[in-house]
């Protein structure tokens, strides 16, 4: 039975000697203009939250990056050393990590962003998300994989695909009040004829994850809605309804599909199809991975970086890839330093950076007054999407990094010989 809330006015009538002969009342239903006012705050509630959790992660990902940044100098430094020093070097760096994976999924919860693809291989990302994942599921819900041996390579947003998977498994351990299994399995669908009239795909071959569950499955009469945003049924406070709607959403923008294959007492199966990418081969990984040539390593790179800790680590590891640095703690020395030293040849800087001018603006003011200086911008929060970044030519780098994703980066932009540019700003 639906809840109704109604606003109620009531007045006395009174005869020509004010006593009372009766009442008018009058009654509302503002049922409808209740879920909305509640609707809104959820969104302003989790608008705050997301933003909360966006700056503690910037927090993090700056400690965490001098963390892991000081244990690797350290684990490098220290040459031949005891098996025990190793261990805990190792177990060290292993928290660190794991740190690091906490904190980018809190980054994908705290902003909105258009989707960024890259080419992944499914069965490796739904391998380390299920690791991540599985310290976090009851004791009596346990996830198990199936998969075939080749690659599945497909273009996608890597954050926007586990928070799918994270749904989907979410709403999978619901259903199962007494636990069980959740299969997630990973195949090739081949639909090259494009006569499976099953699935609404265009002719290709698709990536197909299928996440079964051993649940109670969906009621009849909410099949049809279940995709629909705001639909929910569970309690209220257990679920926004937009869980199933994302997860759609995400699939038909990457040009595939979000299907239930089977519901019913026994559980539930929901599919996820994406379309294949080609194939990386070994000329081309060999490409992608090569060091970068000397002529690069002689080149000169200004660190803008206002956390000490964080300027050194950077330092370090530019150093030890053979670079020459110069380093500041603000965007005003940075541009001092650009309008002195002609020797410079990147500017490597932090997002957010104190006084008048932040990382984005320092960045557009370089590209205006010195054109021959590249920009790469590194954060471990920013309100703008990354994609932005990537769109405007700039590439953002998020904290915290390896070396081995600096060096990539920075030589990319090396070889880039395009124009430079922040339209947006």
């Amino acid at each position: 039975m639906k809840r109704l809330d109604i606003i109620l006015n009531a007045t006395t009538r009174r005869d020509i000697d004010s006593n009372i002969i009766g009442v008018i009342g009058v009654g509302q239903d503002i049922t409808e203009i209740r879920e909305k006012e509640l609707a809104l705050q959820q969104a302003q509630k989790m608008e705050a939250v997301g933003q909360l959790t966006g700056g503690l992660a910037h927090d993090f990902s700056n400690l965490l990056h001098v963390i892991t940044g000081n244990l690797r100098f350290l684990q490098e430094d220290l040459g031949s050393v005891s098996q025990e020093i190793t261990e805990l070097l190792d177990d060290a760096i292993s928290a660190a990590v794991d740190g690091t994976e906490l904190t980018g999924r809190l980054l994908s919860f705290s902003r909105t962003k258009r989707l960024n693809p890259i080419t992944l291989d499914c069965k490796e990302s739904i391998k380390d998300f299920v690791r991540f994942l599985s310290r976090t599921l009851a004791e009596n819900v346990e996830l198990v994989t199936e998969f075939t041996d080749e690659p599945i390579l497909c273009n996608l947003d890597k954050a926007q695909f586990e928070n799918a998977l994270l749904n989907l498994i979410i709403n999978s351990r619901d259903a199962m009040v007494s636990g069980g299994d959740i299969v997630i399995s990973c195949s090739v669908f081949d639909n090259s004829l494009g006569d499976n009239n099953d699935f609404s795909l265009l002719r290709g071959q698709y990536a197909r994850i299928t996440i079964l569950d051993q649940g109670g499955g969906i009621a009849s009469e909410n099949l049809a809605k279940v995709f629909e945003p705001f639909f929910s049924t569970k309690d209220s406070g257990h679920g926004t309804g937009l869980g199933l709607s994302m997860v759609y959403g995400f699939a038909e923008q990457s040009g595939g599909l979000c299907h239930i294959d089977k519901t019913s007492s026994e559980g539930t199966a929901i599919s996820l199809f994406f379309p294949l990418a080609e194939k990386i081969t070994t000329s081309a990984r060999a490409v992608e991975s090569s060091a970068t040539t000397g002529e690069s390593r002689s080149k000169t790179i200004l660190v803008a970086e206002d956390e000490s800790r964080v300027r050194k680590v950077t330092v370090r590891e530019l150093n030890k890839l053979g670079y020459k640095t110069l380093a500041v703690s603000s965007a005003s020395e940075a541009r001092e330093l650009l309008d002195l030293d002609d020797s410079i040849d990147m500017l490597f800087s932090d997002v957010l950076m104190p006084g008048d001018m932040d990382g984005y603006q320092l960045a557009s003011w370089a590209a205006k007054h010195h054109e021959g200086v590249k920009v790469v911008l590194c954060s471990g929060y920013t309100k703008r999407a990354v994609a932005d970044f990537v769109g405007e030519q700039i590439p953002l780098l998020q904290k915290p990094f390896t070396r081995k994703q600096l060096d990539e980066i920075i030589n990319k932009r090396f070889d880039d010989n395009g124009q430079q540019t922040l339209n947006s700003l």
